[in-house]
């Protein structure tokens, strides 16, 4: 039997043209994830699913560890709007095909639950999860995931709000609980408006182009009149290399070849420690 549903929406920006959606259907084991997003021009896609994640546009699970229900979610960013927006789906496996395995967890004693702080540019989750004597940890937050206990997330990506889950799996007693809530990042005196395309930096226009990028990323500025450090960062936030730009530099070319494909964040700092570092973000394809 082939099982069909459509999303539930929860958007992160109001301003944001983007409406992502979904449909799917469950046969043979897998979890067939079809995307129906509208008003995205240069979209970039991020599945989540119990821990599992996915960039592809259509994406498809096994559903051989879901549990009854799983919570999945789209997180579709626009590249030239420069915003994003999330749908997720409380999918229940009302089925159980022959490849697929999961528990009941009704009468399943695990609460899941965290509390969080925002605090120099990072979102710090710390799990306060009952009821699971071996647990198992599953955390998304627009399209990023980690199975640590109590991570943390750069927010240079994130919307002004953000839907966080927690997926707790004890294994002992073969069940789970998910927990979710939303997240406000005003409250994070680093956070960025993602509406932003061009920003000052000390009285220079800084652009990034093309975005996304397969090859050279070039940086432009007007009137840059300090030296400067590019720094550049993953999407979990781990560091990946620093480029110096001296002044007087109009043009700045970054070699992205290498880089796997998503999305990344770059910041660029003054060597005036006095001024504040801006931050961008683009997408290697």
């Amino acid at each position: 039997m082939v099982l069909f549903g459509t999303g539930s929406f929860a958007q992160d920006s109001l301003d944001c043209p983007v409406e992502a959606s979904f449909t799917y259907e469950i046969e043979d084991g897998y979890l067939n994830l079809t995307n129906t997003s509208t008003g995205v021009i240069g979209a970039f896609y991020s599945w989540s699913a119990d821990g599992l994640s996915s960039y592809d546009e259509d994406a498809s699970f096994s559903t051989a560890f879901f549990e009854a229900e799983e919570n999945v979610c789209l997180t579709v960013w626009d590249s030239i709007e420069d915003c994003s927006d999330t749908y997720c789906e409380l999918i229940a496996f009302e089925v159980v095909d022959e490849d697929s395995v999961f528990t009941d967890s009704t009468d399943c004693l695990v609460e899941a639950s965290f509390t969080y702080e925002i605090s120099g540019g990072y979102l710090n989750l710390t799990n306060t999860t009952s009821g699971a004597e071996y647990p198992v940890y599953s955390w998304w937050v627009d399209g990023l995931s980690s199975w640590e206990e109590n991570p943390s997330f750069s927010t240079a990506f994130f919307e002004y709000e953000e839907n966080v889950c927690l997926e707790v799996y004890d294994s002992l007693a073969d069940c789970s609980d998910t927990y979710c809530l939303t997240i406000y990042m005003g409250d994070d005196s680093t956070w960025t408006d993602s509406t932003m395309s061009v920003i000052t930096y000390s009285e220079t226009e800084v652009n990034l182009y093309p975005n996304p990028v397969n090859d050279q990323l070039n940086v432009s500025f007007t009137s840059l009149n300090q030296p400067a450090q590019v720094l550049l960062y993953n999407q979990v936030g781990e560091f990946v290399r620093t480029e110096r730009v001296n002044a007087g530099t109009n043009l700045h070319q970054m070699d992205v070849n290498q880089l796997s494909k998503g999305m990344y964040i770059l910041i660029l700092q003054s060597e005036d420690v006095t001024i504040p570092p801006q931050q961008f973000k683009f997408v290697k394809q």
